[in-house]
């Protein structure tokens, strides 16, 4: 081959590999619609068979469960006491942990508000005491003066 049809060649290769990819993905695309309808088709027949055999199960588990549930009845009934017996130690435990909690919590509360409230009182009494102070020396000024007025006389 000479080199012109060397290159010629290597540009057609492409074109086919892309032919063959296009026709790949339309076979991958029609695979999936089949598989899609047949799908359907598997469901709806599921759903045909479903139904009777629903039927059929509906009918032979009651008469399964009116047998079962005589036996069931007396069983679950010695059971659910063991189980309330166990559930009540269970919940006043429980319950116990609960409140001490709880008390717990309260504490820590009241003593922020006692402590707030102590503040608060230490806080109106600071300011009381300071207007008590200064009436005090305002009356003492006053005193001082008349005492000074008296003297210029």
């Amino acid at each position: 081959l000479s080199s012109f049809q060397a290159q010629k060649a290597k540009h057609r290769m492409p074109a086919k590999q892309n032919q063959q990819q296009g026709a790949g993905k339309q076979q991958a695309a029609d695979a999936n619609k089949d598989a899609k309808q047949q799908k359907q088709q598997q469901q709806q027949q599921q759903a045909a068979d479903a139904n009777k055999d629903a039927k059929q199960q509906k009918q032979q588990q009651q008469q399964q469960q009116a047998a079962d549930a005589n036996k069931d009845a007396k069983q679950q009934k010695q059971q659910q006491q063991q189980q309330q017996a166990a559930d009540a130690n269970k919940d006043a435990k429980q319950q116990k942990q609960q409140q001490q909690q709880q008390q717990a919590a309260d504490a820590n509360k009241d003593a922020k508000q006692q402590k707030q409230q102590q503040q608060q009182q230490q806080a109106a009494d600071a300011n009381k005491d300071a207007k008590q102070q200064k009436q005090q020396q305002q009356q003492q000024q006053a005193g001082g003066a008349a005492a000074k007025a008296g003297q210029k006389k």
